[in-house]
């Protein structure tokens, strides 16, 4: 009889209990949790991870720089435990067979070697722009800096194109991620952000490495009844942070999921948010391409243990932190974020990154291109800078991807001044109008090597005619057509001359002869050339070779083409031009030992120099270009103005620059003279 009593008498403290149960359970489903106790239970979970090349006898190379990912997660036991949603899409790459590995390793080689190509272009391009300028240019030293990251990357890309060739010889390779976890806490701005390390339990789940959770924390109860029709929202994280010192980023955010259309994708740092109502309840848990759905109700008594703590914890007031700043909260994914760190995919594929205010972004990221896998590109273009309100970059800010620049820019074309490098294409840096490309700003100093080009009107102008005075040679004004920009006062030695020695095929010089031997007397070089008419090259050259004065050692002969387009014309188009100019070089380049000078302008090297013959691009080139701008190609000389002033002439004078120092002046003069 005792013991039925005692029977009875724990029947119904179990049922007492498990009404009690319920009625906690159905009232704690009725009170709401404050956003800012939420917030307190989502991390950011970053992982550090390396592909790695296995070859060889126990061989390894990273095939990629440490590159990080992230993800949200959000706590589910007071042990460290945390729930997410790994996006970590190049796992697969470990179970690919070895012929697959092959031809990725294969497609990763031929890749290198192209990258390998446009490297090397646009270091040539960097080394020529070195040996043609000093410090004293603007954009000098930025341009140094960039050659350094482009040898570094060469370095790197020797290194791993070795490595393949190497794996592929034979059939010992394999790949492998290398990675580690770490997690970030900060609930609002006004925290301090914390890191832990982390270790991965599986696709889902990660733990703190230490097992403590931070002070305050709160922890989500999975396994809670929920009501059908509760609005939706989902606390995580809308950016990757790029450094430490981005805090925004690493604060998370509320996003309603009921006002998001299904069409708008998800960033992939959201995955592993938890998608929550009003009650904290848990009803999903976020994925890049949507949301997994979470049941409702399962019986967990710990769980509802920890969930009930920590609700009467906040009813009554507790140790837990206030959230002092406000949390960032952004409506529409998809959708231009009013205020706050926020993304915004429009519909060309462009993603903003930032803080925006009032609907627009002034400074932030703009990116197009994604990564399918490791072996990709990430991010095909990536501009960091000022935006407008109609988020065209304008202001300050650096575009990088196929080719880089990096300066000023307006409604969304570059303006101002900036650096370009395009593989293929010399060293763009100087002033930029609408888009296109003005030229460099030259600064004119004493260390140039300056010259003069002259004809018989530095004898003669109208009726009277004048001597020049060798000896007294010296450039005194540069000219005042164009502005230009000079330091110091300007009074240059005349280090070259280049004297006018034929035109056509009855034109001749009268003073070529004497001209040349005062001005070797004087110690200046000398060099002759031959003034280009619409007829035939090869008569033309004969014609220069019987008049000019040509010495051993002197500057290279020079063919100076000025025709008008309606002489092309006249003479059969472009292509009928430069065959005759072809023929002129073919004649007096055997005959002189050398290669000839061409004299053209600007407007010539643009429109007729990317599909000239070889033997025309083999010139070195002399641009006529009398702005503020150095002329936009690799060149020898340029004329800078037709009106400048020397000593020792009288009437004006055509001044010219050699495009290095001294030194390298010497050296032209030396492998280039006449032979």
């Amino acid at each position: 009889m005792k013991k039925i009593t005692i029977k009875k008498k724990t029947g119904i403290i179990a049922l007492v209990g498990i009404v009690l149960w319920c009625v906690f359970a159905y009232m704690y489903t009725l009170f709401s949790v404050p956003i800012e106790r939420m917030v307190r239970g989502v991390v950011l979970i970053e992982s550090d991870h390396q592909l790695m090349l296995c070859y060889g006898e126990d061989k390894t190379l990273a095939l990629t720089g440490i590159e990080k990912t992230y993800c949200t997660g959000f706590f589910v036991s007071r042990g460290g435990d945390i729930e997410t949603h790994w996006a970590h899409a190049d796992d697969s790459v470990e179970a690919l067979s070895k012929d697959s590995i092959r031809v990725l390793l294969t497609d990763l080689q031929a890749r290198t070697t192209m990258r390998q190509g446009e490297l090397d272009d646009m270091l040539d391009e960097m080394a020529y722009y070195d040996r043609t300028h000093t410090v004293v240019d603007d954009g000098y030293n930025q341009v140094m800096a960039l050659h350094d990251v482009l040898m570094a990357e060469v370095d790197s890309l020797k290194l791993l194109q070795n490595a393949l060739d190497e794996a592929l010889k034979g059939d010992r390779f394999s790949l492998r991620f290398q990675r580690s976890l770490a997690v970030y806490y900060r609930p609002t701005l006004s925290d301090a952000l914390q890191r832990f390390e982390a270790e991965s339990i599986d696709e889902s789940h990660c733990r703190l490495a230490d097992g403590k959770l931070p002070e305050g924390a709160y922890v989500f109860n999975p396994t809670s009844m929920r009501w059908g029709n509760e609005q939706r929202w989902a606390i995580g994280y809308l950016v990757e942070p790029q450094k430490a010192s981005d805090s925004l980023a690493f604060v998370p955010q509320i996003v309603n999921l009921d006002t998001i259309p299904a069409s708008v994708p998800f960033p992939a740092v959201l995955s592993g948010a938890p998608v929550v109502d009003a009650r904290a309840h848990i009803r999903a848990v976020c994925t890049p391409t949507g949301w997994v759905e979470r049941g409702g109700y399962a019986f967990a008594p710990g769980a509802w243990w920890n969930s009930f703590r920590q609700w009467i914890g906040g009813w009554f007031g507790s140790s837990l932190p206030a959230a002092s700043a406000p949390v960032a909260y952004v409506n529409r994914v998809g959708e231009r974020p009013h205020e706050g760190f926020g993304t915004y995919t429009d519909s060309l594929g462009y993603t903003y990154v930032g803080v925006w205010e009032a609907d627009t972004l002034p400074r932030g990221e703009r990116w197009v291109g994604y990564r399918q896998s490791v072996f990709d590109t990430l991010r095909s273009e990536c501009y960091v800078g000022d935006f407008d309100g109609q988020l065209r970059p304008s202001g300050e800010g650096k575009m990088m991807g196929a080719s880089y620049y990096e300066g000023e820019w307006n409604e969304g074309v570059r303006h101002g001044f900036g650096i370009g490098i395009t593989p293929g294409r010399i060293v763009s840096i100087g002033s930029w109008k609408k888009g296109k490309f003005m030229g460099e700003h030259i600064i004119y100093h004493a260390d140039r090597v300056y010259g003069i080009d002259i004809a018989r009107y530095q004898h003669e102008k109208g009726k009277r005619k004048y001597p020049i005075r060798w000896q007294d040679m010296r450039v005194t004004n540069l000219g005042t057509r164009t502005k230009k920009t000079v330091h110091g006062s300007t009074d240059y030695p005349v280090s070259f001359c280049y004297i006018k020695a034929t035109q056509g095929v009855r034109t001749k010089s009268d003073y070529s002869t004497e001209d040349a031997f005062q001005a070797r007397m004087a110690g200046i070089h000398v060099g002759h050339y031959h003034f280009f008419s619409p007829m035939g090259g090869k008569g033309q050259a004969e014609w220069f070779l019987q008049h000019a004065s040509l010495k051993k050692g002197d500057l290279p002969p020079m063919l100076d083409v000025e025709l008008t387009p309606k002489q092309i014309e006249q003479m059969g188009g472009a292509e009928v031009m430069l065959r005759e100019m072809v023929e002129w070089i073919r004649v007096v380049k055997p005959r002189c030992g050398t290669q000839p000078v061409l004299y053209v302008n600007q407007n010539f090297v643009d429109t007729y120099m990317a599909n000239a013959p070889e033997e025309v691009k083999a010139c070195p080139v002399w641009v006529a270009r009398y702005s503020q701008y150095r002329p936009y190609v690799r060149l020898v000389f340029w004329q800078l103005s037709d009106d400048g002033r020397v000593n020792g002439i009288t009437p004006d004078v055509d001044i010219d620059v050699f495009n290095g120092s001294m030194e390298q002046f010497e050296d032209f003069v030396r492998e280039n003279g006449v032979r």
